[in-house]
């Protein structure tokens, strides 16, 4: 999962388009060639790389650097132009964009459902369109298990750093009138970071994707731009440059080592690759670390193609899952790999470095139209539905119910939402009656509350069912979460909190210890007069996607709908010990699910007739009405209040 837009790396005379003067580096593409190396192996192997997601904080701040060293120096030089920077912009990354959503959209045609390729469109529109990260911001995030299947995630910070350029040539040039450049930045810097770290404990997937929470990774390469160019910057580089240059490579190790998905990120842990970025460049060509590894031909070559290796390498991943339907073999994922570096050879010789360096004046602006027509066919593809009347997309069904998420976030959507009336929460909150009306059941805790509370709501309307939802969820160790469960608390008319999450994923045995103390202190603080907590079952964790057992003969994703039950109790060997431990010792109760999908010697998606899920581990909308059913009878707060 990931994403980003790098600055020319040839040197400016090359180019038939005014640039300015700044002198090509070798190393800085051996940077890129370390940044884009650790995103491609954090996604198609994510356990040999579990930090690898770092590489785009690299990324910013080498954009941040090199964008502001060309500004800088057209603005001393008096030949800055908003006009010459966005041309130079749109010729640098527009060709290799419109190629690859235009093969996304062909290869989608053939190999796509109808849900999954109106997805697509929508990615394809918010990706012309430059606002990936804030269309993300209303699905589940980076991290989640849906993701391997948006074909366009990595676009999000593409569309960050073009944000950022649409401000900052302009910002820059006020500042350089006021001659406040070096304060100005330092202050915008601090502010932008204090956000991030803000927001990581309040809503970690907006503080992801925010432009304003990112944007101090580009502005601290800005920071360096300016300050080399300063008086003394290049004989304090020459005097450290060596002790710069390891403490750098230190920096961006230890970020790969300790950064994790679990950690509080962006936050303070970004601070590790941004620093080590911004050490390794002010380090200078002349480092040892820096000419011997990061200007060594292999590493120059592949930072070279880096920016379409970063736009090829995740669709290419995405669709491999899609074809098999779950995680795809090794094999796959090397040939996706091996692919991606095939194409982004072709298309930096074929297509980015002739159009970037093409003498034709009014190229940019036929660029800018192609991308707006692409735009445009994102958004007619999303009103058509996906083009149901393609030929994938009308294969025969084995089972009846809906499979994606599109439908079951239309349907979750529908409902009011609760948290508008309290803006004090940076959460997901639907509830089941219109208006102002106090709740009386609540669920509570990340993406499988959601799951379970579509169901509850339609089946006790008259209880006005709310669902707080969040990534980080049911954790206690954020402000926002402490200020969610005080408010539960003081409510006197709820009547019962189910608390549920992916336990299998989140409730582990080396986190059993820490989580379950902290699942016994949210009961306590949840518990009250006339009030029960119920700690509620994960569902089972399948491994194969639901489309194998939804259709017949769909190439890639032919499958059976069932599997041992083995696999059931190895998940729940890992979490149902510590989840009955925090129960027994909170005095809450629990609530059996996942027998519910394994009535004997096997487990399978399909329940009441129906499939249930929508990937391999989030039910859709038949599975949450099944599941609701037969979680109120073990509710007896709710059971009173059901109708019959």
């Amino acid at each position: 999962m990931n994403r980003l837009a790098f600055p020319p790396s040839e040197h400016p005379s090359r180019s038939n388009v005014s640039v300015a003067p700044v002198a090509y580096r070798l190393d800085i593409d051996g940077l890129r060639a370390f940044a884009v190396l650790v995103v491609v192996g954090f996604h198609a192997f994510p356990a040999a790389f579990p930090g690898g997601f770092i590489g785009v904080d690299v990324f910013f701040v080498i954009s941040g650097y090199l964008i502001t060293s060309i500004v800088r120096a057209d603005l001393a030089g008096g030949r800055f132009s908003l006009a010459g920077f966005y041309n130079r912009r749109i010729r640098r990354i527009f060709p290799a964009l419109l190629l690859v959503l235009g093969a996304c959209l062909g290869a989608g045609w053939f190999l796509l459902l109808a849900d999954e390729y109106l997805e697509l469109g929508k990615h394809v529109a918010a990706g012309a369109g430059f606002a990936s990260n804030l269309v993300l911001l209303s699905e589940s995030g980076y991290f989640d298990t849906a993701s391997e299947k948006k074909i366009l995630l990595h676009l999000w910070s593409l569309a960050i750093e073009e944000q950022f350029y649409l401000v900052w040539p302009i910002l820059l040039l006020m500042l350089t009138r006021l001659r406040a450049v070096p304060i100005a930045i330092g202050v915008l810097i601090l502010a932008s970071l204090a956000l991030s770290v803000h927001e990581v404990r309040s809503d970690r997937v907006l503080a992801f994707f925010s432009p304003a929470a990112r944007a101090w990774e580009l502005l601290l390469g800005g920071l360096l731009a300016i300050g080399e160019a300063a008086v003394g910057g290049q004989r304090v580089r020459r005097r450290f440059a060596e002790a710069i240059s390891v403490v750098g490579f230190l920096l961006l190790a230890l970020g790969l080592a300790f950064i994790r998905r679990n950690s509080a990120f962006p936050g303070g842990w970004v601070v590790l690759p941004t620093l080590g970025a911004v050490c390794v460049i002010a380090a200078g060509p002349g480092a040892w670390l820096n000419r011997h590894f990061l200007a060594a031909r292999p590493a120059v070559w592949i930072g070279k193609i880096s920016y379409p290796l970063y736009l090829w390498h995740w669709p290419l991943l995405a669709f491999a899952y899609v074809l098999a339907a779950g995680l795809p073999s090794i094999t796959m994922r090397w040939a996706a790999v091996g692919l991606a570096f095939v194409a982004s050879w072709f298309t930096f010789r074929v297509v980015e470095h002739p159009v970037r360096h093409s003498s034709r004046a009014l190229l940019a602006v036929w660029l800018a139209g192609a991308m707006v027509l692409f735009g445009a066919s994102g958004l007619a593809l999303m009103r058509s539905g996906g083009a149901p009347d393609r030929a994938v997309a009308r294969t025969p069904a084995l089972h009846p119910g809906d499979i994606g998420h599109p439908p079951f976030m239309k349907a979750m959507h529908a409902l009011p939402n609760y948290c508008q009336q309290y803006a004090q929460f940076p959460y997901q909150c639907f509830q089941t009656q219109q208006g102002m009306v106090k709740p009386k059941l609540a669920i509570f805790g990340d993406s499988h509350a959601e799951h379970l509370g579509l169901g509850l709501a339609e089946q006790l309307p008259g209880m006005n069912v709310v669902v707080f939802s969040a990534m980080d969820l049911p954790s206690l160790d954020t402000e926002g979460n402490r200020r969610l469960v005080s408010y539960l608390a003081g409510d006197a008319r709820i009547v019962a909190v189910v608390v549920v999450a992916a336990w299998y994923v989140r409730l582990t045995p080396a986190a059993s210890a820490r989580f379950g103390a902290g699942l016994v202190s949210l009961a306590g603080q949840l518990k009250g007069p006339g009030r029960a907590v119920y700690f509620a079952e994960d569902v089972p964790h399948f491994h194969f996607s639901p489309e194998q057992c939804k259709y017949r003969d769909l190439p890639g994703r032919s499958h059976g709908c069932a599997e041992g039950r083995a696999f059931l109790d190895a998940q729940r060997g890992l979490y149902l010990p510590a989840l009955e431990r925090a129960a027994r010792d909170s005095g809450a109760g629990m609530i059996a699910i996942a027998d519910q999908f394994c009535p004997g010697d096997t487990c399978s998606m399909v329940i009441d007739g129906v499939l249930a899920y929508r990937d391999t581990n989030h039910l859709g909308i038949n599975g949450s009405r099944a599941v609701a059913r037969r979680m109120i009878a073990q509710i007896p707060q709710a059971r009173d209040t059901h109708p019959r």
